[in-house]
């Protein structure tokens, strides 16, 4: 995937690819700089639901899921729903 046509998808690879190199030789940061890397996709997500103005109909107000987390293609979702049916409503 390239910068150009997906940054979130590109960002996930690039901070994998930081997590798999050997930071011994370099001193790299790898893990921090990999969680830097993510959070600008988790920014660049964030930015473009508030540009588009996505609402879900009937989204109840105090669902605890971000538009972020919905989206994130790992995401555990029946983690999630099994969580959430687990709660007092």
């Amino acid at each position: 995937m390239s910068y150009e046509t997906d940054f979130v998808q590109w960002t996930r690879e690039q901070a994998a690819l930081l997590r798999a190199l050997d930071p011994s030789p370099t001193g790299l940061d790898a893990d921090n700089l990999a969680e830097e890397i993510e959070a600008l996709g988790r920014i660049e997500i964030s930015n473009m639901s508030r540009h588009f103005k996505i609402e879900v109909p009937d989204f109840p107000a105090q669902c605890p899921l971000t538009v972020e987390q919905l989206v994130d293609e790992d995401f555990d979702f029946p983690g999630a729903i099994k969580r959430l049916e687990s709660r007092d409503v």
